[in-house]
């Protein structure tokens, strides 16, 4: 599928500021599957200083400094990008790297390390014993503990779309513009959430069993009738024989080619489309933003 998509992402200040070195993470993501046809990016006002450089993520991101006061930042860009992924499982697991937790060996064992960090969260284990059940759950967590092999049966990619399909069943889909994501048991709490709240519920109750998760932002092809459109946020697990694989716990799918990832890391924060701050005396930011997207499928 082929994307034509404009995006603009403005600030507006309640009065002048000057504005501290910005990280910008919308560079769409280019691998075996994605390609980037055509990528412009224009900054208001120009930065005098800019360099594009690889986080320790492996997201391309543009570090920009600037000079003067402004009352407005403003970033547009316009993307044309086809992704060639029709098949979100096009690859062939072993039986052995299909168990829970999940046997990541090696070098895969430490660079995977921080995204299987988790904090201990009742609310999370709860939700986990519902899905999988007591006697499972314990027998995952014992293997974790001490390094066995587990004998529950359930594989790692049935639990992974058990997990998106209950969270896109069981949660009400809102939009939420400001704020940050919401920790998993709030979202388990509220019953009702943002794409990203979802997102981080997600990769917490992965994390918990065992598998390697992120979280990822970028677009989404969506309601061809929508006029404007949000970014949107889903989740990455990594599987040994297939690699980084997407799932959106918001729609209830694998993903395949109607997303496009623009930045992935190990918490929301990592991925966020523009990391910055500014200094002014009482000021204030508004966020503005516009998305425009079309699609057509690839010739």
């Amino acid at each position: 599928m082929t994307y034509a998509i404009e995006h603009i992402t403005r600030y507006d200040f309640s009065s002048a500021v000057f504005l501290e070195p910005h990280t910008i993470r919308l560079n769409p993501r280019q691998d075996g599957t994605t390609v980037v046809l055509e990528h412009t990016q224009e900054v208001v006002p120009a930065p005098f200083a800019r360099t594009r450089a690889l986080d320790h993520h492996g997201n391309v991101t543009d570090r920009l400094w600037f000079s003067g006061t402004t009352e407005r930042l403003s970033i547009r860009q316009s993307i044309r990008i086809t992704s060639l992924r029709d098949n979100p499982f096009d690859y062939i697991p072993d039986p052995a790297s299909e168990r829970l937790p999940q046997l990541y060996q090696g070098a895969a064992a430490t660079a995977l390390a921080p995204y299987l960090t988790t904090e201990s969260v009742d609310e999370v284990r709860s939700f986990l014993i519902s899905l999988v059940g007591s006697s499972v759950y314990n027998d995952i967590q014992t293997a974790r503990a001490t390094g066995t092999l587990s004998s529950h049966g359930l594989g790692c990619s049935e639990f992974v779309m058990l997990l998106t399909q209950t969270l896109s069943e069981r949660f009400e889909a809102i939009v939420r513009e400001d704020g940050e994501a919401w920790p998993a048991e709030r979202t388990l709490r509220e019953r009702a959430a943002s794409c990203r709240d979802l997102t981080v519920l997600f990769c917490a109750a992965c994390r918990n069993l065992g598998i390697a998760s992120r979280f990822v932002s970028g677009y989404q092809a969506g309601d061809p009738d929508q006029h404007t459109r949000d970014l949107h946020a889903w989740a990455e697990v990594y599987t040994t024989d297939g690699g980084w694989r997407g799932f959106d716990p918001t729609l209830g799918l694998a993903v395949a080619d109607e997303h496009i990832a623009l930045a992935a890391a190990g918490s929301p924060v990592g991925a966020a489309p523009v990391s910055g701050s500014f200094r002014g005396t009482g000021a204030r930011s508004h966020l503005h933003h516009e998305i425009h997207l079309t699609t057509k499928p690839s010739s």
